[in-house]
């Protein structure tokens, strides 16, 4: 099998196991390079690779980015200069230039709603709209309320849960009744799920953590869940609502400061 064969072979069985990876692709040199335009190579998320884009410190210098790529989920152009390292380079003698284009592939972030109603409707509405693939499990979810998701479960909680990949890349949104609390919190809370958003008062949430705690969960596994979820901006209709839950979800997988920018990015005036 050639190499492309096997790197494609390889590609679609990290794709069927719900493995994210980077895909370094050679797309320009300048002078001497051992690397060609159009040479490949994968990186996943333990560092082990495969094919090549050249060899040598090279392929480390694009592993080691690669590997904050697959971090990110975010892809990277970088030209990289192939002489010593005290003279900006890699570490390599060929004196040329390689520009390399990093792709991430792979599970994408996802939404999970559960529970219907106007609310629900637009946090999928906005989730769709900021990049998230969008689940909604609710017994009576339509396509008419749910034009955008990319998947209707029409189950209780504690049914579908059981059958989703939830792994660091799910952002799950409790909404509706309260007994979907418990259920859902007892099929997420050992899962690698890092947010956990529940709607309710302050009674309702304290009642569904009494008794998650009584299941023999500990208080340590309540860290992930944000209840009540949100940011306070002052929301009253549903709209402003998934405004703050959708801000506080993207400040978790972003690691956002939540402090107001003209804080971090302070602007100084010279005097006249």
């Amino acid at each position: 099998m050639s190499q492309d064969g096997l790197l494609i072979k390889k590609m679609a069985e990290l794709v069927d196991k719900g493995e994210t990876f980077a895909l370094a692709t050679v797309v320009d040199v300048e002078g001497s390079s051992p690397g060609k335009p159009g040479f490949k190579m994968l990186i996943m998320k333990d560092g082990s690779t495969l094919g090549t884009i050249g060899g040598g410190s090279l392929e480390e210098r694009v592993k080691r980015i690669a590997l904050d790529v697959i971090k990110e989920r975010k892809p990277r152009k970088v030209e990289l200069a192939l002489v010593e390292e005290g003279k900006g380079g890699v570490g390599m003698l060929c004196g040329g230039k390689a520009t390399v284009f990093i792709d991430v592939i792979g599970k994408s972030s996802k939404v999970v709603i559960i529970g219907g109603g106007h609310l629900a409707e637009a946090i999928a509405s906005l989730s769709k709209k900021v990049g998230f693939n969008v689940i909604v499990i609710d017994p009576y979810a339509t396509t008419e309320r749910f034009p955008n998701a990319d998947r209707l479960i029409r189950s209780g909680p504690e049914e579908a849960l059981k059958d989703l990949s939830l792994d660091e890349e799910t952002y799950l949104v409790v909404l509706g009744e309260h007994e979907f609390d418990v259920p859902s919190l007892k099929e997420t809370l050992k899962s690698p799920v890092k947010y956990i958003g529940m709607i309710g008062s302050r009674r309702r949430i304290a009642t569904a953590f009494e008794k998650i705690l009584e299941l023999g969960f500990e208080k340590e596994d309540l860290k992930k869940v944000y209840a009540p979820v949100g940011l306070d901006i002052g929301a009253e209709t549903p709209e402003e609502i998934a405004i703050s839950i959708l801000a506080e979800i993207l400040a978790v997988k972003k690691g956002g400061s939540l402090r107001h920018l003209r804080e971090v990015k302070k602007v100084e005036v010279k005097s006249a």
